[in-house]
């Protein structure tokens, strides 16, 4: 993991607390983030979106591996828009408690290195 994602984690493993219901974590990768979130007794499920398949399948292995895979559900996903149709209306019924996330860096020869996150507030 890189230091960034060390400190996602922190946070989330520091505010586990105030997490409850159910939750995204937008931009999954392996899954760390929704399966220290699943974690939590007062988290019913979290879904995790990743545009890269290969870390949606990791992602589940891991949620297997972790006990965690009855909490979890992992899909990919281009930002909030599930590549998978049989997903388009997952969040028209849905209701989100929380959203967690660690977001890639944006290429620093080309932006800021801020996309992805902008990208994630617009939504």
């Amino acid at each position: 993991m890189s230091a960034a994602s060390d400190i996602a984690l922190e946070g989330v493993l520091t505010l586990e607390k105030r997490l409850r219901g159910v939750g995204l974590d937008w931009g999954t990768g392996i899954g760390h983030l929704a399966l220290a979130c699943a974690q939590s007794d007062k988290v019913d499920k979290v879904y995790g979106f990743d545009i890269n398949q290969e870390n949606i399948e990791c992602a589940k292995v891991n949620a297997v591996c972790n006990g965690l895979s009855h909490k979890t559900q992992f899909i990919a996903a281009d930002s909030y828009s599930p590549l998978d149709p049989k997903y388009n209306n997952l969040f028209s019924t849905l209701k989100l408690d929380f959203i967690v996330s660690n977001p890639p860096a944006s290429d620093l020869e080309t932006s800021d290195g801020f996309d992805f996150r902008r990208r994630a507030e617009t939504c």
